[in-house]
């Protein structure tokens, strides 16, 4: 039998999974000058399976502002792709949404 305290633990702990489930989080690209174009379109074509169209976007933005959000979403889905990203050190960063 459950005493209240566990039940309470048990409520806070799935209180607290769906709420990070909720929590959407930004991945951004930063500019890099150690690869070339291609390389950059090529590892956001594989991180964020976007087209090749919308990688050349993103990495122009990072190139020519310094950086540029290339993902939107949940955290587990956001780290795998910056984990993608980073596997050829390309400098990103991962931040929650306000």
């Amino acid at each position: 039998m459950a005493t209240d305290l566990q039940l309470d633990f048990d409520i806070e702990q799935i209180t607290d999974e769906i709420e990070k489930k909720d929590k959407r989080f930004k991945l951004i690209l930063f500019n890099d000058d150690h690869h070339s174009m291609g390389q950059v379109v090529k590892q956001l074509i594989k991180a964020i399976k976007c087209t090749a169209a919308q990688a050349m976007q993103f990495m122009n933005e990072a190139h020519t502002t310094g950086s540029a959000v290339v993902k939107v979403g949940g955290e587990e889905e956001c780290k795998q792709a910056r984990n993608i990203l980073e596997e050829i050190d390309l400098a990103t960063d991962l931040v929650e949404e306000a």
